[in-house]
């Protein structure tokens, strides 16, 4: 029966909305998926009504060309609302076909509505006298899906989160995990200005870049951005913040100094001076690499000598001026006392 399907819909939205948090949409054209519900169906199962096919009503299809296309994200897969199993043989063939063409193709939006209620849930009819009731698809939303500000379109909400999804998934394919782990080095060593406040949400989005890089699939991958924009977006749509450039400009190899420099520019005051300069553990490595390359390390110890450095008995001559400079160890130690034991006896 009719009603014993659409029962199953309304379960599998349930568990969709539940394990999913929010619902998702496919792109495929409105009359297609209609057209392919309708003829789907097996010889025998969708006869003609009067004029059209039994299950040809405009309530159905209405349904299904505005939320026929509703999917869900569970563990990072994609379900649709048409895996479900019915024993009968005509439902049970439409809902293959309709779950095998949903799941054929890229998530493209999220799902808001304006009504709570999708659909008609029945109508009745009046026939020789008899009320016949006629069923529907029909789905009743949590409160957390109706756009409840009728000042925001749900275009304009639909927009918003697939921006922000495409600057995550953009973020997590062009920032590297090793410009990451320099800009977490610099904030470590306190040589970015500001960096403290930033350094919660670049360790986030490395957490997810790891979790991102390991994916094996761009459908899975396009899920996962799409979960987030949902759950993080406000914390990782960070390419295009102070912080994102900086992390970009690494990791597209501009100079580390000429990189900090721009994000400086933004963020820090004009007169702001920093305070040492700026290196990280792996350029020295690498430059510990190539001296060793170039049989400098033994000289790194080496440098021109000081006055201070040259005892007076090193030398043959030295001018009065020199000789105050050029101490012996035992000058300098003199010099530390403040007072003779001979002053201090007489003092007694």
């Amino acid at each position: 029966m009719f009603t014993d399907f659409k029962k199953l819909l309304q379960e599998r939205l349930d568990f969709l909305i539940e394990k999913s948090n929010v619902l998702y949409q496919v792109d495929v054209d409105k009359d297609v998926i209609w057209g392919l519900y309708l003829d789907s169906f097996p010889e025998g199962t969708n006869d003609i009504f009067r004029e059209r096919r039994e299950h040809d009503c405009s309530s159905c299809r209405n349904f299904i060309k505005n939320y026929g296309t509703l999917v869900g994200i569970v563990d990072g897969k994609k379900m649709s609302i048409w895996d479900v199993n019915s024993k009968e043989i005509g439902y049970a063939t439409v809902a293959m076909t309709l779950n095998s063409k949903i799941m054929s193709l890229p998530i493209t939006n999220v799902f808001y509505s304006n009504e709570r209620k999708l659909g008609t849930d029945y109508n009745n009819e009046l026939i020789d006298g008899k009320v016949k009731a006629w069923n529907h698809f029909y789905y009743e939303l949590p409160k957390r899906l109706v756009n409840s500000d009728r000042g925001v379109s749900v275009e304009s909400l639909q927009g918003s989160v697939r921006q922000t999804k495409d600057v995550i998934q953009r973020s997590l394919e062009e920032i590297t995990t090793n410009s990451i782990n320099t800009v977490l080095e610099l904030i470590g060593n306190k040589l970015l200005y500001k960096g403290e406040e930033y350094e919660a949400v670049v360790k986030k989005f490395k957490t997810f870049k790891i979790k991102y890089d390991s994916l094996t699939s761009d459908e899975i991958k396009n899920n996962f951005c799409w979960v987030l924009a949902t759950s993080e977006g406000r914390y990782l749509a960070i390419r295009n913040s102070a912080i994102g450039t900086l992390l970009t400009n690494i990791s597209e190899n501009v100079d580390i100094e000429v990189s900090v420099k721009k994000y400086e520019k933004v963020v820090a005051p004009e007169n702001y001076k920093r305070p040492k300069a700026i290196y990280t553990e792996v350029m020295v490595d690498q430059a510990t690499t190539k001296l060793e390359k170039m049989g400098l390390i033994d000289s790194l110890g080496r440098r021109y000598a000081h006055l201070e450095d040259i005892s007076i008995n090193n030398v043959l001559w030295a001018s009065v001026d020199t000789k105050e400079v050029m101490k012996s160890p035992l000058d300098v130690l003199k010099g530390d006392i403040k007072e003779t034991v001979a002053n201090f006896i007489e003092k007694l």
